[in-house]
C-alpha cells in the first residue's frame, strides 16, 4: 500500500487494529522528540566569551557605582526629599532634562 498525502495516512491508521494504532503512537512520538532534539541542537547558543580585560572593566564599573551609591546621604524614613533633589540627585542639575 502506498500512502503520500496526509489523508491517505489518516485513512490507513484508522484502519488499524487498535494494538498497531498503539505501536503507530509510540513511533510517531519516538520520531518526534528526535526531531526536535536534532533541530534544538542546531540551533543551540554557543556560550558568549569575553577577554578578562572586559570583565575586569566591568566589575571596577561596578565597584564605582557602589562606592557612588554608598557615598550617597540616605534620607531618614519620613524625610520630604525637597523637589529640586529629586530630579537632581541634590546637585542642582537637571538628569534626562525632566526638571
Amino acid at each position: 500500500m502506498y500512502v503520500s498525502t496526509l489523508l491517505d495516512i489518516e485513512e490507513a491508521a484508522a484502519a488499524l487494529p487498535s494494538e498497531q494504532k498503539e505501536e503507530l503512537l509510540v513511533f510517531l512520538a519516538i520520531r518526534l522528540r528526535a526531531d526536535r532534539a536534532q533541530k534544538q541542537s542546531q540551533f543551540q547558543l554557543q556560550p558568549r566569551l569575553f577577554s578578562a580585560e572586559k570583565i575586569a572593566g566591568w566589575i571596577e564599573e561596578d565597584e564605582e557605582d557602589m562606592k557612588r551609591l554608598r557615598e550617597k546621604p540616605v534620607k531618614a524614613a519620613g524625610e520630604v526629599v525637597p523637589r529640586y533633589e529629586r530630579f537632581t540627585g541634590g546637585s542642582g542639575i537637571e538628569h534626562g532634562g525632566i526638571a
